[in-house]
């Protein structure tokens, strides 16, 4: 299942992308039905990568990459954390 099929987010993100892509002289539930359907599809596709990667991916890369992606993913959220330190307040 989607990590997007419950939740707050979600629904406001179907309530805002779906209104531009719906027809109003068209009937409506086959219009729904393929967005949905699309919509599953993709996130059930990334949901699988993102399962692929994160257990043979890890594998695949040597040692040496890996250390390079860990420290480059800390410093962004050490740099991250810092910038916000730094940001005044309006």
């Amino acid at each position: 299942m989607p990590k997007a099929d419950h939740g707050a987010k979600s629904l406001a993100f179907f309530m805002a992308f779906m209104p531009q892509f719906v027809a109003p002289g068209q009937p409506l539930l086959p219009q729904l039905a393929i967005l949905f359907s699309t919509f599953l599809v993709i996130g059930v596709l990334s949901d699988l990568a993102f399962t692929f990667l994160a257990t043979s991916g890890g594998r695949m890369l040597s040692a040496r990459l890996r250390r390079i992606l860990h420290r480059t993913g800390a410093g962004s959220l050490i740099g991250a954390s810092a910038l916000v330190a730094a940001m005044r307040r309006p």
